[in-house]
């Protein structure tokens, strides 16, 4: 004969021994509870079957195309340019010459970005798996120009990835609040590599604006100097200029707010003669 508080013992350690176990079809279909590393490995083997039946990786083993010819980029450049000093190729460089083209293509490959939109004109371009890129440049910056601006680690520094097509990178533009248009460089840029930085902000034309209390911010000497010369007639002093004030927060000097206000928005770019709409 059991006594009572045995079985009311013995009976309480036989109940928190059975909630130590799940039960049989806990980890089925039906039950409530699902063992999580079931869901990553059954997500994990979904995504390896989705990317093997991709057509692109089938072709290439990479979700980024291959660049057949290079009739676009040479009807799209004067003749001058068409050397391997303006044309970003294949590197030679025995080691760690790769690692650009690797870091750019992993990033974008993690949003399985096969196309990106051009930050001014918005045209779709087209990546490549091998040099040059694109039909463009790639650049760093340390704002989100556009949504599709997807962010990126390099040399232990956070920016945005954004494009600049081959056609706005020749286009004549002009700043939408003093109409000048000598400022930009992009017909010096290299095609299909990246630049760590902002390539919109090489050159003033006019002094920048606090985003806040719009107030004029206050220039360093090589700017003001730079600005007034004009950057077209003046070209080395605007390229040798300190770029890291571009990718640094200054402080106003009218409200007091940090922020990178030497950076030129996509926004402030107009054709050059057209009106501000």
């Amino acid at each position: 004969v059991l006594d009572s508080s045995d079985f009311g013992s013995r009976r309480r350690l036989s109940s928190k021994s059975e909630r130590k176990w799940p039960r049989k079809d806990s980890f089925g279909k039906e039950g409530k509870q699902r063992s999580p590393n079931v869901e990553i490995m059954s997500k994990n083997n979904t995504e390896t079957c989705n990317f093997f039946e991709d057509d692109q990786v089938q072709k290439t083993g990479s979700i980024f195309e291959r660049r057949t010819d290079m009739q676009f980029v040479k009807s799209a450049l004067p003749a001058y340019r068409l050397n391997g000093f303006h044309i970003k190729m294949e590197d030679d460089c025995p080691q760690g010459g790769d690692d650009v083209r690797l870091s750019v293509l992993r990033v974008l490959g993690s949003y399985n970005r096969r196309r990106v939109p051009c930050v001014l004109c918005a045209q779709k371009l087209i990546v490549y798996d091998r040099y040059p890129l694109l039909d463009g440049t790639f650049f760093l910056s340390p704002i989100q120009h556009s949504k599709a601006a997807v962010p990126m680690k390099f040399d232990s520094k956070c920016a945005y990835l954004h494009a600049l097509c081959i056609g706005c990178m020749h286009t004549k533009w002009a700043c939408a609040r003093c109409d000048r248009s000598d400022w930009f460089l992009g017909a010096c840029l290299v095609v299909g590599t990246l630049y760590m930085y902002d390539v919109l902000s090489t050159s003033l034309c006019c002094p920048p604006i606090c985003r806040s209390c719009l107030s004029p911010v206050l220039m360093a000497d090589w700017q003001r100097s730079s600005m007034e010369k004009g950057n077209l007639e003046s070209e080395d002093v605007s390229l040798q200029g300190n770029f890291n004030l571009f990718t640094e927060q200054t402080r106003c000097s009218a409200c007091g707010r940090q922020d990178f206000h030497h950076i030129r928005r996509a926004n402030s770019f107009k054709v050059h003669g057209a009106e501000v709409t």
